[in-house]
């Protein structure tokens, strides 16, 4: 196992001591592969203690943060960088919402509260996480990519809608639902944006948090890149 794949293996070990935490998607290949990123589900209340974790066991196995960035009010972002290697780099999102902009596509407590053992990691349940995967593809593109079309034939066949209508509710109208429900036997040709509730839309708090955080994110962007 390469020295990226350990360190992570650490990381993994200490904040799954310590918080609740899942591995969104694209795990299969731990810990050998990690992919560009890895995508991690953690609650609010637990972003002051990841720091500390990350700190912590970058410092212990010889690796540090080059960057820490709240990218918006519900993401962030680490890259852990090998003192050996300084291009090895380990990059590692925490979302503590599951949404498009402020719109909230499934409850994040109800997720972490039904995941499942993969190996050594906590994963979604199967059909969380088809749901989650679907909802992020359809927000960004209206459909699902081709990258993906595979899993659905075949992990993803046979999910429990009535727990897709569960995880849903109060989120996403049951009309959205309902489509993707009767268009999921031929996903491939599924096309269109789920429609949030009003409830979930006129949410003026979490709307002006996440724009608020999203622009300074932007802003500092800018700055850094005028300066190079």
């Amino acid at each position: 196992m390469n020295r990226k794949s350990l360190f992570f293996q650490r990381l993994w070990s200490c904040l799954n001591d310590n918080i609740d935490i899942l591995v969104l998607r694209n795990y299969e290949g731990f810990p050998e592969d990690l992919g560009n990123d890895i995508d991690c589900l953690v609650m609010k209340d637990s972003i002051v203690e990841i720091h500390v974790i990350c700190r912590e066991v970058s410092k212990k196995f010889n690796f540090k943060i080059v960057e820490s960035i709240e990218r918006n009010n519900s993401l962030l972002s680490f890259y852990f960088s090998d003192n050996y290697n300084p291009l090895d780099i380990v990059k590692v999102d925490f979302f503590s919402e599951l949404s498009k902009g402020w719109l909230s596509y499934a409850d994040t407590q109800e997720v972490l509260n039904k995941k499942i053992k993969f190996r050594e990691y906590y994963v979604p349940n199967l059909t969380h996480e088809a749901y989650l995967l679907l909802m992020k593809e359809l927000f960004m593109y209206g459909r699902l990519r081709d990258r993906y079309l595979g899993k659905f034939a075949s992990k993803y066949k046979d999910i429990d809608f009535n727990e897709v209508y569960k995880l849903s509710e109060g989120l996403i109208t049951s009309l959205s639902i309902k489509k993707i429900e009767n268009g999921y036997g031929s996903i491939a040709n599924l096309a269109l944006k789920p429609r949030p509730t009003m409830k979930n839309i006129l949410r003026p708090i979490v709307a002006i948090s996440w724009l608020y955080c999203s622009t300074r994110y932007r802003l500092l962007s800018l700055r850094l890149k005028s300066k190079k």
